[in-house]
C-alpha cells in the first residue's frame, strides 16, 4: 500500500468582510488555531469578484480553496456575489460559508436557495465568536475534503500544479504583493488590571470590534489601559451604577437594546465621572455634531482610527473631563465654604427631588441664617465675620450626612436638603441642630456665640412645589423664628 508523502499543503481561504474588527478577530483566530491556511482579506463586494475572477490588479491571485462571505458588505452585497460565484463555472465549486450577523430567515433561506454551503451567525459574545471561528476553520481545513486540486486546476484554466502551489516562497511573495492580504500577530494574554491605569469601559455587541479596540490600545506597549467590555447599553448602565471606576466609556450607538442618539441619552445621568467618546461605524457627520451636542466628548469612524488616535483621543478625553469637573465644580460651588452655591444647591435638590417622589421616601428643607453677623461684622471686623460663615458651614457639615445637600446662598444665608427620614419630624432636626451648636459654643475663650434661626419645610412624595417655592416658604418661617428669637431678647418693659 503506497502513501502520499508530500506535505499537507496550506489552504488558500478568501475573507470577503468590511468590519476591520472582525477582519482581525478571524484572521487572529485561524492563525492561533495552527492550521495550515493563508487568509486573503477583501473589503467590498466588486473586489472579491475582481479577485476570484483574475481582473485587473488581481491578474496573479490565487485561487482559493474556501470563501468567507459577509453577507452585509459595500458596492455588491454578499447575497449577488454568492450568486455570482454559485452561477459560474470556474467558480462554483468552490465552498462559500456565510458568515453575518444576521440571523433574518429570509437571509438564511436565500443563501441556501443560492447554493451557500454553510451558514453561520456571528455571535455577539467574544469568546463565542472566537470558538465558532475556530471550529469552521477545523472543519473547513481539516475534516472536510475540498475539491482535488486537478478540478480546481482544471476550472482555473491550470496545467496540473504549476500555478499558485510551486512553493511556499513564491506563495508568500504573492500574498506579500497583495494590498488586501493582512498578516497580524495573534493578540496576547489580557493581564490584570492595576489602579495606575486608564479604565476604559467599552459598550460594544460585535466582537470583532472589541478586540480591534483590545489590540489599539495595546499597540504602545506600555499597558496602560484597563480595558472593562460588555455588549449591551444596560449592562453598562448597570456598571456605572455599581460605581465601576471607568474615566472614559466608548460607546457604540447602534447595540441590541438601542440604537442612535437615544443611546447617548440614556447613559449621560450615569456618566457623571466619565468622558464619553462615540466610536461608531457610522459616517454620517451630522450624527457626530449632534452627539457631541447631546454630551460625548469626541465621535470616532471604527475604520478611520488607529491605536495611536485613539489611545491620544481618550488621554485627552480624560484630561477635558477634569477640566470640566473644575470648571462646573467652580461654577456650582461657594468659593468661601466649599459648599455649593445656590445654583448648585436648585439643580442637585431638584434631582433629589424626583428621586424622593418615585421612591416616595420623605425628605426636609432647611433654610437657615446666622444671628448676628452684623454685630460680629461691626464689632470685629468682616474677617471675624467671614471666619463665622466658615465656622458655621463646619458646623452644618458635622451635623448633616454625606448623603444631605448642603449650600451658602446668600451672605449670611444656609439651606440644606435633609434626605431621608429624621425620626420623622423637623422637631428632631431642629433639636440635633441645636445640640451641634451648644458644643460649639461651650469651647472657652470664644468671642461671640454661633447660632442658627431656622425655617424647616417637610417635602414628602405628595409635595409636587418646585424648589424655589420650597425655600420661599422656608425662608419665610427662619423670618418667623428670628423674629421670635429678637422678641425673647429684648427686656421687659416696667410694669409689664
Amino acid at each position: 500500500m503506497q502513501t502520499d508523502a508530500r506535505p499537507p499543503q496550506p489552504v488558500d481561504i478568501l475573507l470577503v468582510e468590511d468590519n476591520p474588527g472582525d477582519v482581525r478577530l478571524i484572521q487572529e483566530t485561524l492563525q492561533d488555531g495552527k492550521l495550515l491556511n493563508r487568509v486573503v482579506t477583501v473589503t467590498d463586494g466588486q473586489k472579491a469578484l475582481a479577485y476570484l475572477r483574475k481582473q485587473g490588479s488581481c491578474a496573479q491571485a490565487t485561487r482559493p480553496d474556501l470563501i468567507l462571505l459577509d453577507l452585509n458588505i459595500p458596492r455588491k452585497d454578499g447575497h449577488e456575489v454568492l450568486a455570482e460565484i454559485k452561477a459560474d463555472p470556474r467558480l462554483r465549486s468552490i465552498p462559500v460559508v456565510i458568515v453575518t450577523s444576521s440571523q433574518a430567515e429570509e437571509d438564511i433561506l436565500r443563501s441556501y436557495n443560492t447554493h451557500a454551503n454553510c451558514y453561520v451567525t456571528k455571535p455577539a459574545d467574544l469568546e463565542k465568536f472566537v470558538t465558532v471561528v475556530r471550529a469552521i476553520g477545523e472543519f473547513w481545513v481539516t475534516i472536510v475534503k475540498l475539491p482535488p486540486e486537478a478540478v480546481r486546476d482544471h476550472e482555473r484554466g491550470d496545467s496540473g500544479l504549476a500555478v499558485g502551489r510551486q512553493s511556499g516562497r513564491m506563495e508568500d511573495q504573492r500574498q506579500d504583493q497583495n494590498p488586501w492580504c493582512t498578516k497580524v500577530k495573534a493578540t496576547p494574554e489580557y493581564e490584570r488590571t492595576s489602579a495606575d491605569k486608564m479604565h476604559v469601559l467599552l459598550i460594544e455587541d460585535n466582537p470583532g470590534d472589541v478586540r480591534l479596540v483590545e489590540e489599539m490600545l495595546k499597540e504602545s506597549g506600555e499597558d496602560d489601559f484597563a480595558l472593562r467590555h460588555v455588549g449591551s447599553l444596560q449592562s453598562g448602565i448597570s456598571l456605572l451604577s455599581q460605581d465601576c471606576g471607568s474615566q472614559v466609556i466608548l460607546l457604540d450607538l447602534e447595540l441590541p437594546d438601542v440604537s442612535g442618539l437615544e443611546t447617548l441619552r440614556r447613559i449621560a445621568p450615569f456618566a457623571e465621572e466619565a468622558s464619553v467618546v462615540v466610536i461608531t461605524g457610522s459616517q454620517d457627520e451630522r450624527l457626530g455634531i449632534e452627539a457631541l451636542k447631546v454630551g460625548a466628548v469626541d465621535y470616532l469612524i471604527k475604520d478611520q482610527i488607529d491605536g495611536r488616535q485613539l489611545r491620544r483621543i481618550l488621554h485627552y478625553a480624560v484630561e477635558r473631563h477634569h477640566m470640566q469637573t473644575e470648571l462646573h465644580s467652580l461654577a456650582l460651588h461657594d468659593e468661601l465654604t466649599g459648599l455649593h452655591n445656590r445654583r448648585g444647591f436648585l439643580l442637585l435638590a431638584e434631582q433629589q427631588m424626583k428621586i424622593s417622589r418615585r421612591n416616595h421616601s420623605s425628605c426636609q428643607l432647611l433654610f437657615l441664617d446666622i444671628d448676628g453677623l452684623k454685630r460680629i461684622n461691626d464689632t470685629l471686623g468682616h474677617a471675624a465675620g467671614n471666619g463665622a460663615i466658615v465656622e458655621a458651614a463646619g458646623v452644618l457639615r458635622s451635623a448633616f450626612r454625606q448623603c444631605d445637600i448642603l449650600a451658602r446662598i446668600g451672605g449670611d444665608e444656609f439651606a440644606a436638603l435633609a434626605v431621608g427620614t429624621w425620626e420623622s419630624s423637623g422637631a428632631a432636626l431642629r433639636a440635633h441642630l441645636e445640640q451641634k451648636f451648644n458644643q460649639v459654643n461651650a469651647q472657652p475663650n470664644r468671642t461671640y456665640p454661633l447660632s442658627f434661626s431656622v425655617g424647616i419645610v417637610p417635602c414628602g412624595a405628595s409635595v409636587r412645589s418646585s424648589i424655589e417655592d420650597l425655600l420661599a416658604k422656608s425662608d419665610a418661617l427662619m423670618y418667623q423664628d428670628k423674629q421670635h428669637k429678637t422678641l425673647n431678647a429684648r427686656p421687659s418693659s416696667a410694669g409689664a
